[in-house]
């Protein structure tokens, strides 16, 4: 008879040579070679405030692994200019130094360019990606509110640190949020990089992955935010057009949909995830053999619910 496994949560700090020390969660799952989520967060964010929604679910089939990004939460600190391309590579090292060879691999908002180009630097351990709130091109993506959201953290990273927590109460609580989803959000705020988080914004502002989006060879899911108004639901479904064979989930909520609709945001995350687990080798090989298509649009009538 096999032995039971641990299943208690086992985050901690993990050293990854040569790029410094980040901050993981990490949770077993239900079968010592249960499939692997590894999870990315979104700007501004930290890997539990942003999939406090999503663990304790998904753990339920699969080991669930997501990190800090530099300059985020407890991520890596550096002197070194803060790029998506470095995000990635940290991810993939968190794979190496935890020994798991291939993960599926789900990003939300920044977490969507670091999982594109994890797929893209590091194939061999994507087995499948599913985007939240996504985009292949970010830099059509309000950039006005972009480059407003940069000069007022700027501003905000002034004002002493009592004042910012009176603040950052009020705002989470406009958004919704209860007393613990405040406590998560508050804390990872406070933890920031300033330096690394507006490197990272204009990092986003900048990415586009048009020219070869459409090569993914993964199974993949797209969750989009049906009331988000940083990265329009029209640019989501472009994304999704432009992959082969993603299936589609829609949410009533805006870009922080983590926050203020975490139990709707928590079951489409899980079920896109266990659906891309499913597809397995078959549509993996189907994806490498049919011909790339033509983008299209969403107008084209893109389903929005799970198909």
């Amino acid at each position: 008879m096999p032995h039971p496994i641990d299943v208690a949560p086992r985050d901690r700090f993990l050293e990854l040579p040569g790029r410094g020390t980040t901050w993981i969660l990490d949770r077993p799952g239900p079968r010592r070679r249960s499939p692997v989520a590894l999870l990315l967060h979104g700007w501004r964010a930290s890997a539990e405030s942003n999939w406090d929604p999503v663990l304790d679910r998904l753990a339920a089939t699969h080991r669930v692994v997501a990190l800090d990004h530099r300059g985020h939460g407890r991520g890596i600190r550096s002197r070194d200019r803060c790029t998506s391309e470095d995000c990635a590579d940290d991810a993939a090292a968190v794979l190496h130094e935890l020994g798991i060879h291939r993960a599926v691999v789900a990003g939300y908002s920044l977490g969507g360019p670091v999982a594109q180009l994890l797929w893209r630097r590091h194939r061999p351990l994507v087995a499948g990606v599913v985007f939240c709130a996504p985009t292949h091109d970010f830099r059509v993506a309000h950039p006005a509110l972009l480059a407003a959201a940069q000069d007022l953290a700027g501003a905000f990273n002034t004002v002493p640190r009592s004042i910012r927590a009176v603040g950052l109460r009020a705002v989470a609580s406009r958004l919704g949020a209860d007393e613990e989803r405040r406590a998560l959000l508050l804390d990872g705020v406070d933890q920031y990089d300033e330096r690394a988080i507006r490197q990272a914004g204009w990092a986003i502002g900048r990415y586009r992955s048009t020219a070869w989006i459409g090569d993914v060879d993964v199974p993949t899911a797209v969750v989009v935010t049906a009331r988000d108004r940083i990265v329009e639901p029209s640019r989501q479904l472009d994304l999704a057009a432009r992959l082969p064979d993603a299936v589609t989930w829609s949410i009533d909520a805006g870009h922080l949909a983590c926050v203020n609709e975490p139990e709707q945001f928590g079951e489409a995350v899980v079920e896109a995830v266990r659906s891309v687990t499913a597809a397995g080798p078959a549509q993996r090989l189907v994806a490498r053999l049919r011909p790339r298509p033509s983008p299209r649009s969403s107008s084209t009538g893109s389903s929005v619910v799970a198909r």
